[in-house]
């Protein structure tokens, strides 16, 4: 906090823009007043500050419109115009190859879900059981289930409580239930009761694992067949086929996955420094277009993880770092040549602290050197001000995430910024 605090004109805008929230984003985002707002600094770092929040504010408009025009398009309307969308919208649009894959992760989850298989049928071929055959398909229907759990060991106990539950539920309806069906439309009826509901409960992330084991284990335990011809023996034979695959299914998975979701986690962020590391370093269009919706597409990732770890960053310091330096990367070109170095020179920096926590494997502060070089002063741009604005509000968002308060170069007074 600034100890010269919040000037009126930035109270003003941030009452102007929460109306306007208030009255349903009516008509375009209140203007700002950049200029009153450069006049109320009470020192280079207040003005700094200043310059951040009302880029802020501006981005927080333009996103709040663009999604109501979005909302406004949807449906099939052929007579309703495509919705214009901001400039910071249609630049954000994510390119292919935009979404993170672990493919580290992917193939151990691949070849540990086909050696499980592997297993259950060299299991059955030894064993000679006429009806193991059931139990490896179904056995590989629920370690393809496991695969994409990072945490077997909580889900283990629901799966095969759920699995029992799956079992009494379709003895009820292949001797108490089907029997009653006399054609084809009566048993869909009959069917259509329970399925309909366990469709709705899969699309609610809480019941998911859920609905989908009492949608395939409830049709695999009954196995409906054209003929009507269910006896006791066979059904059991059948039942204890398929409830030995799922036991054999959580055990794999709990021999084969020793590590949690705190090892995918690091991971993830690991995979943050190292693109943060090359967008600080490399420019280039493409680059940057994929770089944005993939660190958002791995923050999605993170984020459960975290939550089931609890360990290790919060993955959100490195989505503001890397806005700040495609940010940085966009205003570069358009910057007076005696802001480019400064700029470049934090840059550099950032890269060379991501390049370290790489070597390290470790969160670590940067040095004293990247706080002084962020708060380099940025000449004004007479031609395209809007750039030396987004760099000054992309340097003062690095220093805030980047910096301990009490780090050298952090204290409140800042650098200068030319007026």
């Amino acid at each position: 906090m600034h100890p010269a605090g919040v000037p009126a004109p930035l109270a003003h805008a941030l009452s102007a823009l929460s109306q306007w929230l208030r009255t349903g984003l009516a008509g375009s985002p209140p203007p700002l007043e950049r200029a009153a707002l450069a006049g109320a600094a009470a020192d280079n770092w207040h003005a700094q500050l200043l310059t951040a929040a009302s880029s802020q504010l501006a981005q927080v408009g333009a996103l709040c419109s663009d999604c109501a025009a979005l909302q406004h398009g949807i449906g099939d309307r052929p007579d309703r115009p495509l919705p214009k969308l901001s400039e910071t919208a249609a630049a954000a649009m994510p390119a292919r190859g935009a979404h993170h894959h672990d493919h580290g992760m992917l193939l151990f989850g691949a070849v540990s879900t086909g050696l499980s298989v592997f297993c259950a049928g060299l299991l059955w071929i030894f064993s000679g059981w006429q009806d193991g055959a059931g139990a490896v398909a179904v056995a590989a229907i629920a370690c393809c289930f496991f695969a994409t759990i990072d945490e077997p060991r909580p889900v283990a106990r629901s799966f095969l409580r759920w699995s029992a539950v799956c079992l009494v539920v379709a003895s009820f309806y292949l001797f108490l239930v089907v029997p009653h069906a006399q054609s084809f439309e009566t048993l869909a009826g009959m069917l259509a009761v329970p399925y309909l509901g366990i469709g709705m409960l899969i699309a609610r992330p809480g019941f998911n694992l859920i609905a989908m084991l009492l949608s395939v284990n409830t049709a695999s335990f009954a196995n409906i067949q054209s003929v009507y011809d269910a006896n006791f023996l066979g059904t059991f034979n059948g039942s204890l086929a398929n409830a030995a695959a799922m036991l054999f299914a959580p055990l794999w998975a709990l021999a084969t996955r020793p590590f949690g979701a705190g090892v995918a986690a690091r991971r993830l962020i690991r995979a943050s420094w190292q693109d943060l590391a090359g967008a600080a370093a490399w420019p280039g269009a493409d680059h940057d277009a994929k770089l944005g919706a993939r660190m958002l597409d791995r923050l999605g990732q993170l984020v459960p993880r975290l939550g089931a770890s609890r360990t290790g960053p919060d993955g959100f310091s490195e989505l503001h770092v890397g806005f700040c330096a495609l940010a940085l990367r966009r205003a570069l070109p358009s910057l007076p040549t005696a802001a480019r170095r400064p700029v470049r020179r934090v840059l550099a920096l950032v890269a060379r602290h991501y390049r370290a926590r790489l070597r390290t494997g470790h969160t670590a502060a940067p040095t004293a050197e990247l706080p002084a070089a962020s708060m380099q002063p940025l000449p004004r741009s007479p031609a395209l001000p809007g750039h030396r604005d987004e760099a000054i509000a992309a340097l003062v968002v690095l220093r805030v995430t980047l910096h301990e308060p009490n780090a050298p170069g952090a204290n409140d007074s800042g650098a200068g910024v030319e007026h």
